[in-house]
């Protein structure tokens, strides 16, 4: 399952329902998940090795030639945030579903969306 950065987020903050889904599959994220992350301002030391942790045990998926042909069309289509076509395109490129707690995917029709509400 390819997850949205907020998600990682939320397990962050120790959200056991999270925790408990993300444990049952292999984690997917985009390289601009991970750059999200690892950007916050005012991170701690000790929040940025829990930050590392969680990337380690995920798959990167990095940019390349078909996700950027997503991404374009995508933004063409939707109007949609960069970064969010981004995650959105990773998605779609790896046929997978994408886990997020962000209503702005829904309008993606093409994505098989996992809608997270607390």
């Amino acid at each position: 399952m390819v997850v949205d950065t907020n998600i990682l987020l939320n397990l962050l903050n120790e959200d056991d329902n999270i925790e408990s889904l993300l444990n049952r599959t292999p984690v997917y994220i985009s390289y601009i998940t991970e750059i999200e992350l690892l950007s916050y301002h005012n991170i701690s030391a000790s929040e940025l090795k829990k930050i590392e942790a969680m990337i380690d045990n995920c798959t990167v998926i990095e940019m390349n030639h078909d996700i950027k042909q997503h991404v374009i069309n995508l933004r063409k289509k939707y109007r949609v945030k960069v970064n969010d076509a981004i995650i959105a395109a990773t998605s779609l490129y790896m046929g997978m579903p994408l886990l997020t707690a962000d209503s702005g995917f829904i309008k993606i029709k093409e994505l098989d969306l996992k809608f997270y509400e607390k």
